[in-house]
């Protein structure tokens, strides 16, 4: 079952973030919509269709779970949770785009369908795990190159709300490793000269930026999706 926010975290940050609170809570109805029906089928039209539809609904379920974890995060005033949970979402939206990326490729001829397959594979089977069972070792996509495609992504389809997804993603990283933000984050110094902290401690302007941020990166997910399911759509014509 999907978290809603708490009612206080609404109310203190409606000016600010309300677009953005309204996406976090309106996803499960987005998400099962989406899931159940357009990509709970068996007729696509080719291998690879169905490839790609198994890595944007495996991306979408992830979102699901990660959008659960932050409103969690959230209402629970976790700061150092709600930072992870919303930088890999932005990860999971690089994952998106960086299929329709794939199949527009496809569609204009730069690559050819083996390689758009194996792209899609390196997408939903990469990893840098070891088998011993033979099975094909999917190397993946670096995280920066789906990073970086949101942006390019989006340029192309002339959407301005991607602006600055990497410096985000890069300033999240930051919060997110156990160096100094990383450490910092989510304590309040109580009696800093004697060593004593209090913990949690998630201030106004750092979580109305989390907010803002998987906000976007939601919005963002969602329009790529749509562009992968029409492109899914089409491959089949290709």
């Amino acid at each position: 079952m999907m978290k809603l926010l708490d009612p206080t975290v609404r109310a203190a940050y409606q000016e600010l973030a309300s677009p953005e609170m309204d996406i976090l809570d309106g996803h499960a109805v987005w998400f099962h919509a989406h899931f159940h029906r357009n990509l709970q089928r068996t007729d696509y039209p080719s291998h690879l269709a169905f490839d790609a539809a198994v890595c944007l609904n495996m991306s979408l379920v992830r979102a699901a779970y990660l959008i659960n974890g932050f409103v969690q995060a959230v209402n629970d005033r976790n700061a150092p949770l709600a930072i992870l949970t919303s930088r890999a979402h932005r990860e999971t939206t690089g994952t998106v785009a960086t299929g329709v990326i794939q199949l527009l490729r496809l569609r204009e001829k730069a690559q050819n369908v083996g390689d758009t397959v194996t792209a899609f594979r390196r997408l939903t089977h990469g990893s840098k795990l070891k088998y011993d069972d033979g099975a094909p070792e999917w190397q993946p996509f670096n995280v920066l190159t789906l990073i970086d495609n949101v942006e390019k992504l989006a340029a192309r389809l002339g959407l301005a709300n991607a602006a600055g997804f990497r410096e985000q993603y890069d300033l999240q990283s930051e919060y997110c490793h156990p160096n100094s933000p990383g450490l910092a984050v989510g304590l309040r110094s109580e009696r800093p000269f004697e060593g004593t902290f209090a913990y949690p401690a998630f201030d106004g302007p750092l979580e109305v930026a989390q907010i803002l941020a998987i906000g976007s990166s939601e919005a963002l997910l969602r329009r790529f999706a749509e562009e992968l399911l029409l492109l899914i759509e089409e491959e089949g014509a290709m």
